[in-house]
């Protein structure tokens, strides 16, 4: 594989960090027989907002990715392979993060996977010889809820400097 991105990060001060990328990857792949290694390009698409609410020491993030359509390799029935696709999906994680006690005491919540993507369709040529057929590839198990609670025991000095 090779490929490429770039992002851009920015404040807006005071209450929200954005970060925006994009980029590609090309996977290489040769059929039995073939040397040339064409690369076939997959585009994605990445964004992070984050809202910080210092007063009450409450940030919320959201975090999206776009995975545009993947070529994929297939074997066939008859061990030949042929070129098939996965078509492109979006994703996006939502987390909650909220600290008490002086930083000591932090609460993280949230939500991976919002949009619930489990399997993603695929096309080509995945049936017989002169039959195609698609199905679905697994990309994650799911929409899954989580809560993290964190407790410092010793007081962070780059706090005790700041007060």
């Amino acid at each position: 594989t090779m490929g490429y991105s770039a992002s851009i990060r920015s404040s807006l001060y005071p209450m929200f960090d954005l970060r925006l990328g994009a980029g590609s990857t090309g996977r290489a792949n040769s059929f039995e027989g073939d040397d040339s290694m064409k690369l076939y390009w997959s585009p994605e698409v990445t964004s992070e907002v984050t809202c910080r609410i210092d007063k009450i020491d409450l940030h919320i993030t959201a975090i999206y990715k776009y995975t545009g359509k993947t070529t994929r390799i297939q074997a066939l029935g008859n061990g030949e392979l042929a070129e098939g696709y996965m078509d492109a999906y979006h994703n996006m994680d939502i987390t909650v993060l909220k600290t008490f006690m002086q930083k000591r005491l932090s609460v993280n919540t949230g939500i991976h996977n919002l949009f619930d993507v489990t399997n993603v369709t695929s096309s080509g040529t995945t049936g017989g010889v002169h039959s195609g057929s698609g199905g679905d590839v697994p990309v994650a198990w799911g929409r899954t809820f989580f809560l993290k609670l964190s407790f410092s025991i010793f007081k962070n000095e780059e706090d005790s400097k700041n007060k």
